[in-house]
């Protein structure tokens, strides 16, 4: 049979969908080689059955850190898109995003796919829905301000990031 997408996000909704009903019928099957529990809870994650997901990890030690993930993914999604922490991640100057982007789930609140966001610095978690997001425009948008930072390498000459210009500096003015 068949079945057309519309969406790249279809295609990965309905792979999770049989990953997810394959690993639940196989539980019984988990060895050290074979963990179905654990990539039944990732498939139950992408599907964003967060609930059912959590109850199939929780009690089991070796899967602490996906418990602990889905914990912030459950409350990453209500959050409103536009909630940020305060923390600045400011380099020479320029301010860059300082969230790591994190997996993507189906949020029931978006009704489409989201994408976890976690701040490097506070833990700060939230989902936005969609590819792109202000977050990464920011990085790009900075592209120009960096050449304040990097300092343009000439004709076979390899960049000089302002660490390497101060070493270099240091062993001139010693010698």
């Amino acid at each position: 049979m068949r079945r057309d997408f519309d969406t790249t996000d279809d295609k990965i909704l309905a792979r999770a969908e049989v990953e997810a009903a394959h690993y639940l019928a196989n539980l019984e099957y988990e060895s050290v080689e074979y963990h179905p529990r654990k990539w039944a809870a990732e498939a139950l994650i992408v599907l964003g059955k967060l609930h059912q997901a959590y109850e199939l990890v929780v009690g089991h030690p070796e899967l602490a850190g996906l418990a602990q993930e889905i914990k912030e993914i459950r409350e990453a999604l209500p959050k409103p898109d536009g909630e940020r922490c305060e923390c600045k991640n400011i380099i020479e100057g320029i301010q860059f995003p300082n969230y790591t982007r994190g997996r993507r789930v189906f949020s029931q609140q978006h009704g489409v796919m989201a994408r976890v966001h976690k701040c490097n610095n506070c833990g700060h978690v939230n989902a936005f829905p969609g590819h792109a997001d202000d977050l990464h425009a920011t990085a790009h948008s900075h592209r120009q301000s960096t050449e304040k930072v990097f300092q343009k390498p000439g004709k076979g000459t390899p960049p000089q990031t302002p660490d390497a210009i101060l070493l270099k500096n240091a062993s001139a003015s010693t010698n």
